[in-house]
Parts: structure tokens; sequence; C-alpha cells
């Protein structure tokens, strides 16, 4: 049984003293409600009020940290102006890697120039992390002797990503990719795997081909309403690999007790449960009771046609879910009727919201090799 509401309050009046259990109760609430995870608020709420005097290395920062103390080197800084209001743009570096920085105190202006940050805390700005210097921060000369500036990369699989992680080394097989126009610029969302997972990515550098394997250096993750993805910005360095990678298929049960979104799987079509016309958004394409769409107002709908089929691997059983515009050259009746008692690789989406939900975004039919090894599968489940 996970940890309760008062679980978490409990452990953190072990460490924060002066602070009522209601406060710290509502507070709880109020960024549970902006979709952040149970650690993560009590990891904001120990930093708000139980202030580390540590001095972090920039590898060591991760996004909503406060009362951060950090030793850098400038290496750019640019004064700016808004509404007759001063602020500073700029980075620092020490040996671990290097952060911008926004400011509305004055900065030294001298490249090289060590500087002492008390009382500043991070957060994200178009997907990177930056640091912000406010006026209850200080901002010293240091004398602390930094040599030289690094950004120091670790690699990674997918297993090993958690959220907050900055300068990853990885390198993944590209298994979808659609640029989404966003409100200056076009970026790319997609998917990538290794033989370890696979992971929703952000780019906002170039579009990954799908197929396509790179190697990826400088990118970090970050998480949205429970899900990590990485992020690949103007600063990430990208190279297209000959490396081959087997980005193999996990069983329904593995993905739902790792909480994947998405996820290779392998089974059979035991048969079609129903089929029915729907109608949808034409711009974000959710399905709609009437003309009403939830974001988008009134619409004129489109229509289309949805199949319900039930898929079985041997560990579980799941929806799957298709519609017409999803398939080329014939009609969804014909094709789900072809699809029964045979094996298919299906890559998709995955809900557990009440059953165990498949979104395909690509279906193959599996060569008739495998196709014994996968019923003795079945049957072993049974």
């Amino acid at each position: 049984m996970g940890k309760t509401l008062d679980d978490y309050v409990d452990e953190i009046l072990k460490v924060v003293k002066n602070v009522s259990r209601e406060e710290i109760k509502n507070l709880f609430t109020q960024w549970i409600k902006y979709g952040y995870s149970p650690e993560t608020v009590k990891e904001k709420i120990l930093q708000r009020f139980k202030p580390e005097e540590k001095i972090y290395k920039i590898r060591d920062l991760r996004n909503n940290m406060e009362n951060v103390n950090l030793i850098g080197k400038i290496l750019s800084v640019k004064e700016y102006s808004k509404d007759g209001r001063k602020y500073y743009i700029g980075s620092i570096g020490d040996d671990t890697g290097t952060i911008t920085f926004m400011s509305f105190m004055p900065v030294p202006s001298e490249k090289g120039t060590t500087i002492l940050l008390k009382n500043v805390r991070t957060g994200m700005y178009k997907d990177s992390l930056r640091i912000y210097i406010s006026e209850k921060s200080s901002i010293e000369k240091s004398d602390v002797k930094i040599e030289g500036t690094q950004k120091q990369l670790t690699i990674y699989t997918v297993e090993r990503l958690t959220k907050n992680l900055r300068n990853i080394d990885i390198t993944l097989k590209i298994l979808y990719s659609e640029p989404v126009q966003g409100k200056e610029r076009t970026i790319y969302k997609g998917l990538g795997g290794d033989t370890t997972g696979i992971i929703q990515f952000t780019s906002w550098k170039e579009n990954l081909e799908k197929g396509k394997t790179y190697r990826i250096k400088g990118a970090y993750v970050n998480e949205f309403k429970g899900s990590i993805y990485l992020n690949i910005n103007e600063n990430t360095e990208i190279f297209e690999t000959d490396k081959e990678i087997d980005v193999k298929p996990i069983s329904l049960a593995q993905a739902v007790s790792s909480n994947l979104s998405y996820a290779y799987l392998e089974g059979f079509f035991l048969g079609v449960r129903d089929i029915e016309q729907v109608k949808k958004c034409p711009v974000c394409g959710r399905i709609l009771n009437d003309t009403t769409c939830p974001v988008h107002g009134n619409v004129e709908p489109k229509f289309d046609v949805r199949a319900s089929l039930i898929f079985d691997d041997g560990s579980d059983v799941a929806v799957l879910i298709l519609y017409q515009e999803q398939i080329k050259g014939k009609m969804i009746e014909e094709f789900v009727k072809e699809m029964v008692m045979k094996p298919y690789l299906v890559f998709g989406k995955i809900s557990k919201k009440n059953a165990i939900t498949v979104f395909p975004l690509d279906i193959n039919e599996i060569d008739s090799e495998y196709v014994e090894v996968l019923k003795n599968e079945l049957e072993a489940g049974f």
C-alpha cells in the first residue's frame, strides 16, 4: 500500500520545526494539484522550511530547488531593461557544468570573475534549467579557484533515467516523431528506445527521423503528470550513428507494473469487441458527444469508425483501440476480422485508468516462425 498524505506530512514534520501540521498539509495539497509527484512536493517543502547551508555543484541542481548556495565563474552576462526595471541574463560554470542565470540584482560583468550566490532558486524556462537570483539573494565575489568549467556527461540507458537528471549522454533508436507547431517555432515530439525501454522526447533543435539511431549528448529529463520525458535543446549535441539497437517487446503485466506510458507488445488478437462510428474534434482529435470540444469549443466534428479489439499476450488482457483513419487501403471491418487469432507486434500508448487500453502507433503481423512460441507463452499464462 502506498504512502498517504498524512504519512508524507509526518515525515516532513520530523525534520521541519516551528511549522504547523495544517500549514504543511495545505501546502502539500496545493502543490499536488499542480501535477507534482508526492516525493517532489516533499522535497520542495523541506527546501523551503529547512534551508541547506551546503554549497551545491551545478551537476547537483534540479528543478524547483530553493535556498540554494552556489559558487561559479562568470562566463557571460548581459543587461536588459523592461518597464524601467533592469535585469541580467548570463551563464556561470564550475568544474561540473554550466547553467544560465537570470538576476534582478547587478552581477559582476567581468568574464572569469568567481562569485558566491546565496539563497537562489532553480526553475525551468522553455524546458531549460535556470538559476533565478532575486532581491532576497546575495552575490559576493569569491576567492575560490575554478580552473576550468566543464559540461560533464554521464552515459545512461532508458531504464536508468529519472526525473531532473541533467547532462545525459544516451543512444536511442527513434520509434516515432512528429512536428508540433508552437507559438514561435516548430518543435518535434516523439518516442525513442534502447534495449532497456522506451521514453518520450521533445526536441527544440531538429527532427529525429523514425527508424534512425542517434547519440544524444547534453539532454536532460523533466516530469509532467507523473511521466518523465527527455528534453533536447539548442545546446544538445546530436549525432546519427550506425549502431544497431533492438527495442524488445515486453509483457503487458510488466508495462503496467512499471507504469510505462509506451511499450512494444507481442501477442494475439482474440476477437473484436465492437465497431462504432464516432465524432472527433477536427483540431485535437478528442472524441465528442456532440459538437462541443472541451478545449476548442464549438466545432464541426469529423466522423471516424472505431474498433475495439481484445489483445492477449499471456500475461494480461487489454482493449486495443483502432480507427479507420489509421488503416490504408481497407475498410476497418475487413481489416480487424483478418487480425483475429494472428500474432502481432504492437507499438502504442498504454492507458490504465479503468481497464488496460492500448492506443497503437504501429501494428505489424509477426512472421510465422514466431507463432508457435507465442502460442506456448499464451497457454502458459492460463
